[in-house]
């Protein structure tokens, strides 16, 4: 099943950067967005959805995520055929 990523980031969060890393941990990203931080006045956040992957890539890819941009970073399934919407 795709992976909806939800990043949140302190500071500057580089859409490249993240698609990059997930790339290179085996993952495909297939939609991206960005939506408002939280309350209108936090830095905008970045939802990605991949394509389906093994779980131990997609843990691999947190971890990774995580620790190259400092961001706050959660992921779970996404359904098929729907926007990607914040949690």
């Amino acid at each position: 099943m795709p992976q909806l990523w939800h990043l949140r980031a302190s500071r500057g969060l580089c859409e490249a950067t993240a698609v990059r890393l997930l790339a290179r941990s085996g993952l495909r990203v297939v939609q991206r967005a960005w939506m408002a931080g939280a309350e209108g006045c936090g830095a905008p956040e970045l939802l990605l959805v991949t394509a389906a992957a093994p779980e131990v890539l997609v843990q691999a890819a947190l971890a990774g995520l995580r620790s190259a941009t400092g961001a706050a970073v959660h992921c779970r399934p996404q359904p098929q055929g729907r926007a990607p919407q914040a949690y």
